[in-house]
């Protein structure tokens, strides 16, 4: 007998079913395990042990042979040894047809073909989709999870894989969207029900009357850190918990937290704009921003283009006003003083998250955060009293990004329900059980699903890592963003290379390439600058000899031709009032270019400039250098051309 379970088939089979309960999945799991054989006899007690061992909540016999024979879906033969039992024919053809119409697999065949994308792409999309559903129901079973869902979970994926998956989430397809949505919010209706955690019924009563304590970066996303989408998608999820009834607080520890976080970023972006390294930043977030992650430094930037911000001082003052307002707009409180923590308990625990965060990842975890965790979760614990073994009356949880706290309650043993719950595990229970069941908001669910690719963008952060390194090389600002841009268009070509330390050893390798490539471009320019330089100097001379015979042609023709003919023309002036006064007007003017100014020099300096800025080592280095020097000479000869 084949025992496995196919998860997303099995989501399939629990479709269309309102006010899920227990006794149906149960029915699923069956349907499940004989479709998987095939709709082959089998035999009762097998089909039994299998049944409970996807499903972590007890079972009776007696109920498991009450669902059997009150079924009319079930052919049971009776033998000698024990019966044997299959789906009817009507109830197979059901099934296949429950598979064919909730499927996610027709839709994705559709997006590949409608895009003319490669077929074996199919299987990287239900890869990453496995991954995501096992994200967000591993909390509420982990046990039992494990056991459903294939090895692909850990599979790491490029950039451009899961880019693929965000554009088939992104893909214009009402069916997909019913079939993606109800997949996820089948698994964790499965997850809830098979848990052994005292719920019987998936009803508006598990999740009615709670109260949740927020973490510190789901604040600082309500406030726009992580970007408008991740805002937006939050602050929708937040006031439509809120129209359920459920209540959003958040403890003294993490609101120092949030102060401490606020401040030490401040700091940073004041030490970056005496820098200069916040102004490289803002033009490269205009120019690219699809560069950027939206931490601290890249939203300060953003808002300062934007002109809200026009100092780091004035962003603190910013992010603090939007934290009041929206504590006001959406009722959210500080938690209740009465409950006490020992300080020897929080750090205790603290440690021991510190610890078991080394176990599963690199992320850097600090003293601090863990800190504010341990008390977090405490208070919700303390919150919670005796009652921490059934959803329906837990009346406390904390709401948190972060999915490593979230893996290292659901895997102790001890926890019977962890404290922690992701923002996407909150959309897929309370959405369906809210009172607009038409009107999913499948944009807002499937934001929380996408798949980030942060690990392929820049951190502001880390933009200043790579200014620093490049002023090593070059302190010119353009050249500096042409490096950070070009970096950011081959970043991540090698794919195996995708940790943070790499990343940093990375821009410095390509760095060093990038300007020994340039370096050998410099050496051969200065060699032609060389040239041009050189040349450049032997162009004062003729520019100067050149300009001198263009002056005294001026002067010849004023002397020569311009003031004979003014004469002349006196001289046919047969008012004697008109041919005097322009008799003085010509005397004045000789007078002026004879006696009052040096007007040959002037025109000389001039003449020698207009030739001199034509040569080719001013057009290409704009350097007056030469320029100066055959004016001194000038000078020195006080303009006399002749």
């Amino acid at each position: 007998m084949i025992d496995n379970i196919n998860l997303l088939r099995l989501a399939c089979l629990i479709q269309d079913r309102d006010n899920q309960d227990f006794k149906r999945v149960v029915l699923s799991i069956i349907f499940e395990l004989l479709y998987e054989n095939n709709n082959e006899d089998l035999k009762a007690d097998e089909l039994f042990k299998a049944t409970i061992t996807k499903c972590k909540e007890p079972i009776e016999r007696d109920f498991f042979d009450e669902l059997i024979s009150n079924s009319k879906s079930f052919v049971q033969t009776t033998t000698g040894d024990e019966p044997l039992i299959k789906l009817t024919p009507v109830k197979f053809q059901d099934v296949e047809k429950n598979i064919s119409e909730f499927s996610i697999e027709p839709s994705i065949n559709s997006f590949l073909s409608v895009n003319g994308y490669d077929k074996k792409y199919k299987k990287v999309i239900l890869k990453i989709l496995y991954q995501s559903i096992y994200e967000n129901i591993y909390a509420f079973n982990p046990s039992n999870i494990d056991s459903l869902v294939p090895d692909v979970i850990k599979e790491k994926f490029t950039q451009e894989e899961l880019n693929l998956f965000n554009e088939f989430l992104e893909h214009d397809d009402p069916q997909k969207n019913r079939r993606l949505y109800n997949q996820f919010v089948k698994a964790i209706e499965f997850a809830i029900l098979t848990s052994g955690k005292g719920v019987k019924e998936f009803s508006d009563q598990i999740y009615s009357d709670k109260t949740y304590i927020l973490d510190t970066n789901i604040i600082f996303r309500m406030l726009g850190v992580g970007g408008v989408e991740r805002k937006e998608t939050i602050l929708a999820l937040i006031k439509s918990c809120i129209k359920q009834g459920v209540n959003f607080e958040y403890t003294i520890n993490t609101y120092q937290e949030l102060n401490n976080t606020l401040d030490a970023s401040i700091n940073k972006i004041s030490v970056a704009e005496r820098t200069k390294k916040i102004e490289i930043i803002q033009e490269l977030v205009a120019e690219e921003p699809h560069f950027f992650n939206d931490d601290f430094i890249v939203q300060y930037s953003r808002l300062k283009n934007q002109k809200i911000a026009n100092s780091p001082e004035q962003y603190g003052l910013e992010m603090r006003t939007r934290f009041k307002q929206l504590c006001e707009d959406l009722n959210i409180k500080q938690s209740n003083h009465k409950i006490k923590l020992e300080h020897y308990e929080i750090n205790l625990f603290a440690k021991k998250l510190i610890s078991e965060r080394k176990k599963i990842t690199s992320y850097r975890y600090s003293n601090k955060q863990a800190f504010t965790d341990a008390y977090n979760v405490l208070y919700v614990r303390k919150v919670r009293g005796n009652n921490n073994y059934n959803y329906s009356e837990v009346k406390s949880f904390y709401l948190t990004t972060d999915r490593g706290l979230n893996k290292i309650l659901s895997d102790n043993d001890k926890i019977i329900i962890p404290a922690t719950i992701l923002p996407s595990q909150l959309f897929a229970i309370h959405n369906p059980l809210s009172d607009d069941k038409d009107g999913v908001d499948y944009e807002n669910f499937f934001s929380f699903i996408k798949r980030r690719t942060s690990e392929f963008k820049h951190r502001g952060r880390d933009v200043f890592s790579y200014i620093q390194q490049a002023r090593v090389y070059t302190t010119d600002k353009e050249e500096i963003k042409k490096l950070i841009k070009t970096f950011s268009d081959e970043r991540y070509k090698n794919k195996e290379d995708r940790t943070q330390e790499n990343v940093i050893v990375s821009f410095k390798d390509f760095t060093k390439t990038y300007f020994d490539g340039r370096l050998n471009e410099i050496e051969e320019t200065e060699k032609n600058l060389e040239q041009i330089e050189i040349q450049g100097k032997r162009n004062i001379l003729p520019a100067m000899s050149k300009s001198k015979n263009y002056t005294r042609g001026i002067e010849l023709s004023i002397y020569v031709i311009i003031i004979p003919l003014i004469s002349f023309g006196i001289g046919k002036i047969t008012n004697w009032q008109y041919g005097l006064i322009s008799l003085v007007i010509l005397e004045g003017i000789k007078f002026l270019i004879t006696v009052k100014g040096n007007y040959s020099k002037q025109i000389w300096e001039y003449l020698f400039i207009k030739q001199m800025k034509k040569t080719p080592y001013y057009q290409l280095t704009n350097n007056s250098q030469y320029i100066e020097e055959g004016l001194k000479v000038i000078s020195q000869e006080n303009g006399k051309v002749w």
